[in-house]
């Protein structure tokens, strides 16, 4: 049996049914709104988020209403880590690399994911146009005559951006030793929203936003339907990789490959052979008890078998990493169960797969440079579990950083020192607690059922919510109309929903907050198609 914490976790996540929402008072539809409200609404917002919310538009496949809670507030019950705030935004990025890496240090200037795989093509020298990015010159020596490392590693730390690295400094010592013999990007950020695994790491691969990559969410609307990230695989990117380019580029001959969580990671790497001339790369993909690949994406990518014969976490290992014999994890009764143990305590079990990959098979074992992509998950999933302020996470930062040294310690005895080069980043920030941010979490089932109140009265089982989530909203169009309403007054309802209305007893809110609005802003999505702001 799983913690109560992970099974709330992976209901939100797979979108299960949970407890049942409490009564809410009822709420009515408002008028519609003036011309030009939206528009005024949008440029209103810091310029950096608009930035970051255009980047992460894309007209078919975006939801109908963007929403944008007052910062720190969030959507959703489990910690969501999505938004186009600076503390999400903000993320550790380190290009490291004796040989192949200038020893810049600390670099002020701004950077972002999107810079990430044009980067990689300048160090393994393949001419790529990346949409979005640009190389990080300072981390590359001038001149760069002489070859390419053999082998050039993408690490990803899922949801440990910089407020989480900067809340424990003492956490990560071997990434800071790292620092002054590297490049790092002390402004570096994700660049787009929303901040979430496969949007971020689909612009990891490719140096292009959702904008043009095509996954705006982890959801998204396809011929009147919505569609899962997780059941569409590889066809849900519109934009090559540069792993795939460089592969179709040199016979498929490089190797290229990825060790990682599920399959939303492998916008990193491409499509395999779902891609006309691609081959079947390498994939290690977490699967309940141990490691393989979905149905949706066996097809196109080849599975070694031999990594679940890495030795799993048992319970007496765990028990041990909070330096205590005790029956406990961080306070957290450890319970004998498989998936339980790989996914709270995943980074010394992937640092292992990781090293019988890069031996097994051959990466950086001749001149012609080869690609390995890994996620590590573990701070993810205590990020939605405990949330960022809590002992679990400063575990899960410490395992991670172990997971560093262990990796450079590999890749130094089976490529060779000097012969490889390694970018270590995260994807995105996490969400602190509502007592340390002083902010407010919606509660999506409440969300939903006001929505439902106020525009979808008819009676009939025919919903008007199509999809729910923390940076916007899908909506059955053609039932919205049936009823008598439009998308303006949808969003306007949003932008005007208040915590007294959001309240199960609004007696039980401060009388001087229940007029608070929830979110900073809400405007149907197509307002961004060529939204000019007053000087810009």
């Amino acid at each position: 049996m799983l913690p109560a914490a992970v099974l709330v976790t992976l209901a939100a996540c797979t979108g299960s049914p949970l407890d049942p929402p409490p009564t809410t008072p009822a709420v009515t539809a408002p008028p519609e709104p003036a011309p030009g409200a939206f528009e005024q609404a949008a440029c209103s917002l810091p310029e950096d988020q608009l930035r970051r919310i255009v980047a992460g538009y894309q007209p078919e496949r975006s939801g109908d209403v963007q929403i944008v809670p007052e910062e720190p507030n969030t959507v959703g019950n489990w910690f969501s880590h999505s938004g186009p705030w600076e503390y999400l935004q903000h993320v550790p990025l380190l290009v490291y690399g004796p040989g192949h890496v200038e020893a810049a240090g600390s670099v002020d200037r701004p950077a972002t994911l999107a810079d990430v795989a044009p980067t990689i093509a300048e160090l393994i020298g393949f001419d790529f146009d990346a949409p979005d990015g640009s190389p990080l010159e300072e981390a590359l020596p001038a001149g760069r005559a002489g070859p390419p490392p053999r082998l050039v590693v993408v690490m990803v730390w899922d949801a440990a951006g910089r407020n989480v690295l900067d809340l424990y400094p003492d956490a990560w010592p071997t990434l800071r030793g790292l620092v002054d013999e590297g490049a790092w990007y002390e402004n570096a950020e994700v660049g787009s929203t929303p901040t979430i695994s496969g949007s971020v790491h689909a612009t990891i691969g490719t140096g292009a936003f959702p904008r043009l990559h095509g996954v705006v969410d982890h959801w998204w609307r396809e011929e009147g339907e919505m569609v899962f990230l997780e059941d569409v695989g590889v066809r849900a990117q519109r934009h090559p990789t540069l792993a795939d380019l460089y592969d179709g580029a040199n016979g498929n001959d490089p190797l290229v490959g990825i060790v990682a969580f599920d399959n939303w990671y492998l916008g990193m790497v491409g499509q395999g052979t779902y891609r006309e001339g691609g081959d079947a790369d390498v994939a290690v993909l977490r699967r309940e008890g141990g490691w393989g690949l979905a149905q949706v994406s066996a097809p196109f990518f080849r599975f070694p078998e031999y990594a679940n014969d890495v030795p799993r976490p048992t319970a007496d290992e765990v028990d041990l990493v909070d330096g205590e014999a005790d029956g406990l994890w961080f306070g957290v009764d450890i319970v004998d169960d498989e998936d339980f143990l790989g996914r709270m305590t995943s980074s010394g079990w992937q640092s292992r797969v990781v090293e019988e990959v890069i031996r097994r098979e051959g990466f950086g074992a001749d001149d012609l440079p080869d690609l390995l992509f890994t996620n590590f998950k573990h701070a993810d999933e205590v990020s939605h579990n405990w949330t960022m302020n809590s002992p679990q996470m400063e575990g899960a930062v410490r395992a991670d950083d172990i997971a560093l040294g262990r990796l450079v310690e590999t890749l130094d005895r089976e490529v060779g020192e000097g012969e490889w080069a390694l970018l270590v980043m995260a994807d995105h920030g996490a969400t602190p607690k509502v007592e340390f941010s002083g902010g407010f979490q919606i509660d999506e089932k409440i969300l939903r059922i006001h929505i439902g109140q106020a525009f979808d009265g008819d009676g009939d089982e025919r919903e008007v919510l199509l999809k729910q989530r923390p940076s916007q909203v899908w909506l059955d169009l053609e039932e919205l109309e049936e009823n008598g309403y439009t998308l303006e007054q949808v969003a306007r309802f949003l932008a005007e929903y208040t915590r007294g209305q959001h309240a199960p007893d609004p007696d039980l809110v401060p009388e001087a907050e229940r007029d608070d609005r929830l979110f900073a802003a809400a405007f149907p999505t197509a307002v961004l198609d060529g939204l000019r702001c007053p000087g810009s």
